[in-house]
């Protein structure tokens, strides 16, 4: 009669669903298959659950129905649940909490998020991990349940409804779950169902109730009492929409009935079980193949989805990053030739006049300048003295000597090293070695701008002829020092047109 109802539910809800689709109303496809889900989902259609599923979640997002989208993750994150795919499940779940807290009607937001939180709890089942179970079920579940206040009788019925099944849910795991069993705590949450039944309107799911109190005297060893509520649980289950209600009610009183020694009874129950048992796994295994096909086939197409769209982010951010490049390379290709011809131009109006100093090396003159040493003293006539000798040892080449240093340049200035380092940052604006390697490099620079033959030489060999100690010091030193490096000073002279080199030879 159930599955009767069912397809006659689900017929009218096709009808209307095709005519939403025909006037085009959004809505009217969204709510009906809603519908379609739900129902699909009660009686274990996973396939049908994950194919609406997926071609109504576009539409959720599009007209922003958080309450829709929430019931799309949860119902998938259920399907996922009970068919093994346990990680997909709780990351569905999680995304129906995310979707739940942003409805705008309370009482619908607390009911969808004690729907969930019953689910995350049966996840936790599955998993085994019992403090888990109990913490979803009593403290998230049925709160959530006591939050909501009915607007309507549908709705306060529907809260009623949901807060018995959550005391026997407690109950259960009270009785089955807990390690060990808390049968006072089980009996505490079944007699709070009858108090709450006495106070409310509550009238449904009386097959439930009765399980729950022929679970509790079952676990008590009260089997005359566990047979009874056992034998009301079908009763009032005839039309009962879970089958799997009945096969448990079947399996115990096949047992309970032995036990008493009612071998008639026993033999009764005990056929009636093992024919639903038959019927109900030829069922969960075609439900279960078709379902985790689907549920593959999502997946895959899911995989190749993602993969799609990370070949499209990796080209993106590799043409983002190539533009960017060219973009550098351009300012810094521009950037480098305006400094050569910076140093080309300078030579060429007098040969005589240092290049000009880099940016980096301006900046650091600056700082130079600023920390003066105010705690040395110098007379007018010592600075003036170890100036003109600066001067002098200028127009020399004795600079290009690799065994210069402050000692060496001080005791030809007939000065003392502190002496001549303050004259040098004062009136320079340099260190002795930024002095002594702005000398060489102007040097080479000159020496190679002037006599192309130079040109042709390897960089060590120049290296040593300004004296530098090394190939890898004299290259960093003259980067530094001009901006360029210099294989490119070198290859940029000898494209620049003889003429030019011989007015200055």
């Amino acid at each position: 009669m159930q599955k009767q109802k069912n397809n006659e539910a689900l017929k009218l809800i096709y009808e209307a669903n095709n005519h939403a689709e025909k006037i085009g109303s959004k809505k009217g496809i969204l709510d009906s298959n809603l519908l379609l889900m739900s129902i699909y989902s009660n009686i274990s259609d996973y396939k049908n659950v994950i194919e609406i599923a997926n071609k109504t979640e576009n539409i959720a997002k599009e007209e922003q129905r958080f309450d829709a989208m929430s019931i799309i993750h949860m119902l998938r994150g259920k399907v996922y649940k009970n068919t093994g795919f346990l990680d997909e499940s709780l990351k569905e779940l999680k995304k129906g909490i995310f979707y739940a807290n942003k409805i705008d009607d309370q009482d619908k937001k607390h009911f969808q998020l004690s729907r969930i939180y019953q689910n995350i709890s049966s996840y936790y089942e599955r998993q085994n991990i019992n403090d888990s179970v109990i913490y979803f079920l009593e403290k998230k579940n049925l709160p959530e349940l006591k939050l909501i206040k009915g607007n309507t009788s549908d709705d306060k019925l529907q809260r009623d409804d949901n807060i018995i099944r959550a005391y026997i849910n407690i109950a259960n795991y009270y009785m089955g779950l807990s390690d060990p069993p808390k049968f006072d705590l089980a009996e505490k949450y079944l007699n709070q169902i009858q108090v709450y039944k006495e106070s409310s309107s509550y009238i449904s799911n009386n097959d439930l109730i009765a399980q729950a109190f022929a679970r509790l005297y079952y676990v008590k060893k009260d089997y005359k009492n566990s047979a009874h509520y056992y034998e009301e649980a079908l009763k009032f289950g005839n039309q009962s929409k879970d089958p799997k209600l009945r096969r448990e009610a079947y399996g115990e009183l096949a047992v309970i009935y032995g036990k008493l020694g009612n071998k008639n009874l026993q033999l009764k129950y005990l056929s009636l079980s093992r024919f639903l048992e038959k019927d109900l796994v030829e069922k969960q295994e075609s439900d279960f193949k078709n379902s985790a096909k689907q549920i593959t086939l999502a997946k895959d197409k899911e995989y190749h989805g993602d993969i799609k769209k990370i070949w499209i982010r990796v080209i993106c951010c590799f043409v983002i990053l190539f533009i960017i490049f060219i973009v550098f390379w351009i300012r810094y290709v521009k950037k480098t030739k305006g400094r050569y011809e910076t140093i080309i131009n300078s030579f060429k109006e007098n040969i005589n006049v240092p290049i000009p100093p880099a940016e980096e090396q301006t900046s650091l003159q600056k700082e130079i300048n600023i920390e003066k040493n105010k705690n040395i003293e110098i007379t007018e006539s010592t600075v003036k003295s170890i100036l003109v000798f600066l001067d002098d040892f200028e127009k020399t080449n004795e600079f290009t000597k690799s065994d210069v240093n402050l000692s060496y340049l001080a005791n030809y200035a007939n000065t003392n090293t502190k002496y001549l380092n303050e004259v040098l940052k004062n009136y320079k604006g340099k260190s002795f070695s930024k002095y002594i390697n702005g000398l060489r490099i102007n040097y080479i620079m000159k020496l190679l701008y002037l006599e192309p033959k130079y040109r042709e030489y390897k960089i060590s060999y120049l290296a040593e002829l300004c004296g530098f100690s090394s190939r890898e010091v004299f290259s960093s030193v003259f980067k530094k020092e001009t901006d360029i490096t210099t294989s490119y000073y070198i290859n940029q002279l000898k494209n620049e047109p003889e003429t030019v080199v011989k007015n200055f030879n």
